[in-house]
């Protein structure tokens, strides 16, 4: 009986820590990618292209929406399936590689014609995609690893 009890407490305790570390990572994502348009918006003023503002928003927005997907989708594997994650890291890395690259393969078709803005949109893309890289590897490797010391 007590142990059913401890079973749950457990179980309860891995689910809020699973929420918490999902809510850490979004409001570290959010700063990370403010910060990227920020500095990039800053640039935009600085060389005076206007027509730049709608690409940074663009490639911001879908950063937004990958890392929010990302999470959410990580925080469902997390809970229900412990033991698959790095299946999940895996799999989910492609599958932003590939979102990645059809919409840059989109956006080349949309601004062929216009080189600048066209090579903006590849860097500023590039840009956002690396960091969030970056930033999802260093923050799991550190869970991943805090995890498996606690576990022991």
């Amino acid at each position: 009986m007590c142990f059913k009890g401890i079973k749950r407490q457990t179980v309860k305790k891995g689910r809020m820590e699973t929420d918490k570390i999902a809510s850490t990572y979004r409001k570290k994502n959010f700063w990370i990618i403010a910060g990227i348009t920020l500095v990039i918006l800053l640039l935009v003023l600085i060389i005076k292209k206007e027509s730049l503002y709608g690409i940074v928003v663009f490639n911001s927005v879908f950063a937004l929406f990958l890392s929010s997907t990302y999470i959410q989708i990580w925080k469902f594997i997390a809970k229900q399936f412990p033991a698959r994650l790095s299946h999940f890291y895996l799999a989910a890395s492609a599958i932003r590689l590939l979102l990645t690259f059809i919409v840059a393969v989109i956006g080349i078709m949309l601004l062929a014609k216009v080189k600048f803005e066209l090579i903006s949109f590849l860097l500023i893309l590039s840009v956002y995609y690396i960091s969030i890289l970056v930033y999802d590897t260093m923050f799991f490797f550190f869970y991943e690893k805090n995890n498996r010391l606690n576990n022991k």
